[in-house]
Parts: structure tokens; C-alpha cells; sequence
């Protein structure tokens, strides 16, 4: 047997025993029985109330009326954070309530900023 096989087979049964020792001594790093789960896209509260043009304090009411069915917050390291594919699915669930219930008028008066219709000035028609 020449030196090159020989070291070729240490080399090989070298190889086999540490593919049994993932990084650190954890599991194998080429472990492929599952893919991971992604993790579902987070954003904070504040961004949540951004989104709905309500203050935080408003989403901490909903939480605590659960009929509305709004997400529920996720903490991390005590802050609260909503999964958007959850905002998502309760925009299209809510979306016929908000059609039905449309108030034109009210839609106008939204829409104006309110330095320009004036505190307590009436709405033009």
C-alpha cells in the first residue's frame, strides 16, 4: 500500500467521525431532516398604531376586548410586537364591516388636515 492510499483512508475515516459532531459539539450542521420555520415578520406597536392611525393606549384596549379579534401581541423582552400576516388576515376580515358602515360625510372630514378646515369651524358643503 502506498502512502498516498494510507493517508487517503485515515483521512476518510477522519471525516467520518466528525460528521457525526455539528458545530460546538451540537446536532450535525448539515442536518436536513426539516427545513426551518420562518419566523413570522414582527413590527412594534407603535408602528401597529401608526397603521391604524390610533394611539398605542387604543391597541391596549383592543387587546382587552376580545370580541374585536384583533392579533394579539407577541413580547419580546418586554416590548409588544404584532405578526403582520395576522394584521393582514384582520384588515380583509374587518374590511366589509368598514364598507357597510361608510359615512361619506365623515370620510370628507377625515381626509382634510385640520389646520386647514380650522378647530371649530363646520364643514363646508
Amino acid at each position: 500500500m502506498s502512502k498516498i492510499s494510507e493517508v487517503l483512508e485515515r483521512l476518510a475515516a477522519l471525516e467520518a467521525k466528525f460528521a457525526k459532531i455539528g458545530h460546538n459539539g451540537g446536532p450535525p450542521l448539515d442536518d436536513d431532516d426539516e427545513p426551518p420555520q420562518p419566523q413570522p415578520e414582527l413590527i412594534p406597536d407603535r408602528l401597529v398604531a401608526e397603521r391604524y392611525d390610533v394611539v398605542v393606549r387604543t391597541l391596549e384596549r383592543w387587546d382587552a376586548t376580545p370580541e374585536l379579534g384583533f392579533p394579539p401581541p407577541i413580547r419580546v423582552r418586554r416590548r409588544r410586537f404584532r405578526a403582520v400576516d395576522q394584521l393582514n388576515a384582520w384588515d380583509r376580515a374587518n374590511a366589509r364591516k368598514v364598507a357597510d358602515s361608510h359615512n361619506p360625510s365623515r370620510a370628507v372630514a377625515q381626509a382634510l388636515p385640520r389646520a386647514q378646515r380650522g378647530r371649530f369651524s363646520k364643514q363646508e358643503t
